[in-house]
């Protein structure tokens, strides 16, 4: 990676869970320290699942997830693939509107 991007900086976009952020301290040993920032973005974490503690009731939420698709149905207290999908397409959204607006700066800086 480091090869790949020689001495320009990056940014370094993570999820708040613990092991994404050690991944990106072991990543970052190889730049030094003004090439790099970390962003912590809480749109970027895997699906949440629910509550699926009661074993009891998980042939129906089964059978309704059957009913209902696989990416539609919502476990309870949990999301979606559909939900996922819009919380990433927005995570996506604003880094595209960041990435233009940090383009337009510097072309247009002084």
């Amino acid at each position: 990676l480091r090869q790949l991007v020689g001495d320009s900086s990056v940014v370094f976009y993570v999820s708040p869970l613990r092991r994404t952020r050690e991944t990106f301290l072991n990543i970052a040993k190889a730049f030094g320290d003004a090439q790099f920032c970390m962003t912590e973005d809480p749109r970027l974490r895997e699906q949440e699942w629910g509550n699926l503690q009661r074993p009891d009731k998980q042939p129906e939420q089964l059978r309704l997830r059957d009913i209902v698709g696989r990416f539609y149905y919502r476990f309870p207290q949990g999301e979606s693939g559909s939900d996922v999908y819009d919380r990433v397409g927005a995570f996506w959204d604003s880094l595209f509107r960041d990435t233009i607006h940090e383009h337009w700066i510097r072309r247009k800086g002084p």
